[in-house]
């Protein structure tokens, strides 16, 4: 029962501190404490200016694992426990793959009918270019023979006819002379007289003679023949022969060429429907080895986009799982590189200015008790974002935390304290003992009977603010807001905070005050 009464005069108290920072006036109820635990003494003292966040502690680098298989779908068979520690080239997700295998069988199916295709079109045109060069060697044979039998006419066999003929009739004008010489001789008068010659041996020579001379005119006949006829028939038929052999070797070659071409066209048609079906195969078996997710460097299993943590359990069917179903392009896990970790938060636009990089960060997390880790400030927004239900501007902020796996686990909550200024030998008093009306601080001060006064504020942690005004070293001042206490008329140059008003007072949660 006495824990009950003290747990609720304590929930009084912090009630009552409450309404009178944040100014809900003098008519609110106020609950008193002991006094002799509610008077606190102004002093001189040392303090530790921080500008306390909560950020969430993530890896610096992470790489995203989405399923690459193009399906509407892919159902996991099996996947690793989200939170264990993985290295590089160990198998994290597989899918159902039975249909990416009966696509790579189909297509290799189709691959090798289509290489079979290319070996025989391949053999079609060695086939052709054989032939080919056997139906032009005969071409060429026949078209170098007509050549040569041309040659043989004009340069053999015509010329040595000619040459007979003219043999041929110098014999026959040589019988002609012999003849009529014979003949001249038997018909002479003396040879008659003399009884030498009859009659028929006259008749004799003179046939002998006339056949000599119808010999001569023939021969020569025959070679006025042969030279305006014969020669020039024999050469224009052996011309034309050359002719013939030849434009039926052009016309071997064209239809050989085209023959060839042909066959090639179908070499090449059925090569590329080799590359084709080759290059599906390829994409099939890329396809299987998709349905097995490897892990492309060590690191620890995140089911899902870890800078997504609504998206990562209300797309699909539920949370990743073995039975899931996952879309195309979709993350499945996230591997963070623990070896150099940081905090992202936010700060508000008032206290843009008083943040720098590389000033220090203490870093704290409920979920590990022990963990006190100094950081730095790595990087400051430069563009303003504004939630829906915050009017206020604020800036992304990045704490690097020190490099070497702290066994941290991303995701994790922290807070951060990053010391802004220390100030010394300044004057000192409790934010409790602060209240505000109006725009207006004020403090309790107890000395015999009790007096409100008007402060001037500067700095603050999250247990006590300089006062630069209103106050002096030694004066006794209230936890509390007494009742019935007047506030001091407003002033023609009241005082007020110095410092931005988000951060006066309440921004801070860290008791680092040295006196």
């Amino acid at each position: 029962m006495k824990i009950w009464i003290v747990l609720a005069a304590l929930l009084c108290a912090g009630a009552g501190w409450w309404y009178g920072v944040h100014g809900m006036g003098k008519s609110a109820a106020v609950v008193k404490p002991n006094e002799k635990e509610a008077i606190a003494k102004v002093e001189r003292g040392n303090i530790h200016i921080v500008l306390s966040r909560t950020g969430k502690i993530d890896a610096k680098e992470s790489v995203k694992i989405s399923h690459k298989v193009r399906s509407d779908t892919m159902t996991i068979t099996s996947i690793v426990p989200e939170g264990s520690y993985v290295t590089k080239g160990q198998e994290l997700v597989s899918f159902n793959n039975a249909k990416q295998k009966t696509d790579v069988e189909t297509a290799e199916g189709d691959y090798k009918a289509a290489a079979s295709d290319v070996d025989i079109a391949k053999q079609a045109v060695e086939i052709t270019q054989r032939e080919n060069t056997d139906a032009l060697s005969q071409a060429q044979f026949k078209y170098r023979a007509a050549q040569l039998e041309y040659e043989k006419a004009e340069k053999g066999e015509l010329p040595q006819s000619e040459r007979k003929m003219k043999l041929e009739i110098e014999k026959a004008e040589s019988e002609v002379k012999q003849a009529k010489e014979s003949y001249e001789l038997i018909t002479d008068k003396d040879v008659i007289a003399q009884g030498f010659a009859t009659p028929t041996d006259i008749e004799k020579e003179r046939i002998r003679y006339r056949a000599a001379q119808i010999q001569a005119e023939v021969t020569t006949s025959e070679l006025e023949v042969f030279r305006k006829y014969t020669r020039p028939v024999s050469l224009t038929a052996k011309q034309a022969d050359v002719e013939t052999t030849r434009a039926a070797t052009q016309t071997i070659e064209n239809v050989n060429a085209n023959k060839l071409r042909q066959k090639n066209a179908e070499y090449e048609a059925k090569q590329e429907k080799q590359r084709q079906f080759k290059d599906r195969l390829q994409i099939a078996r890329e396809q299987l080895e998709a349905t097995n997710l490897k892990a492309p460097n060590d690191g620890l299993v995140i089911y899902g986009d870890s800078g997504d943590d609504e998206g990562r359990y209300s797309r699909g069917n539920g949370p990743i799982r073995v039975g899931a179903q996952v879309y195309y392009n979709q993350t499945v896990i996230t591997l963070p590189k623990m070896d150099e970790m940081i905090i992202k938060t936010n700060i508000a636009e008032v206290d843009i200015n008083r943040v720098k990089k590389g000033m220090r960060v203490v870093i704290s997390a409920d979920a590990y008790p022990d963990l006190n880790e100094i950081g730095t400030v790595d990087t400051i927004g430069n563009v303003a974002s504004r939630s829906y239900f915050d009017a206020t501007n604020n800036y992304t902020l990045t704490v690097q935390l020190r490099k070497g796996d702290l066994k941290i686990k991303p995701g994790v909550s922290a807070k951060i304290e990053i010391e802004i200024d220390e100030l010394k030998n300044v004057l000192l008093v409790p934010v409790n003992a602060v209240f505000k009306h109006d725009g207006r601080n004020f403090a309790y001060v107890k000395s015999g009977g009790i007096e409100c006064r008007e402060l001037k504020l500067g700095s603050n942690n999250d247990t006590h603010v300089v006062v630069q005004d209103g106050l002096k070293e030694g004066d006794a001042v209230m936890l509390y807001e007494p009742e019935h206490v007047e506030l001091p008329p407003t002033r023609k140059s009241p005082g007020v905070t110095t410092v931005p008003a988000t951060t006066a007072l309440t921004t801070v949660t860290r008791d680092r005050v040295d006196k």
